[in-house]
């Protein structure tokens, strides 16, 4: 279960991550993100964009460490609380999404939040 956790939650971190990239660099998919107010992003939610990536590579480190794929030399009880702050922000995310006042956002971001919250739920539960 852990694995099939892990593994789905970095395909679809990879997935957002690229969304991001190409928002950077001026995809019209912003319906998708930052509350889908513009199709192509103005320069700071760009800039936004850029820090998400940074930040999902961060999360999928956490992830790959909860599930001992990968050491980040963090001591087990830090590995569980960076496992749960991961699944509290992705958790929050469903709920942002939720409130989304794009369509587009919520027909797409929710259910992938959704299961990235899942995910890294299973993730801050592994031993």
């Amino acid at each position: 279960m852990i694995a099939a956790a892990l593994g789905t939650l970095l395909v679809l971190l990879g997935l957002l991550a690229l969304l991001h990239l190409a928002l950077v660099f001026g995809a019209p998919l912003g319906r998708l993100v930052w509350g889908g107010a513009e199709a192509v992003l103005p320069a700071a939610k760009r800039f936004a964009s850029l820090a998400a990536v940074i930040l999902l590579g961060g999360f999928a480190l956490i992830a790959l460490d909860r599930a001992g794929s990968l050491e980040l030399f963090l001591s087990p009880a830090a590995s569980r609380i960076a496992g749960w702050a991961l699944a509290a922000v992705l958790v929050l995310s469903v709920f942002q999404n939720l409130l989304s006042s794009s369509r587009a956002e919520r027909r797409v971001m929710l259910p992938l939040s959704a299961v990235l919250a899942l995910c890294s739920i299973v993730l801050a539960l592994a031993p």
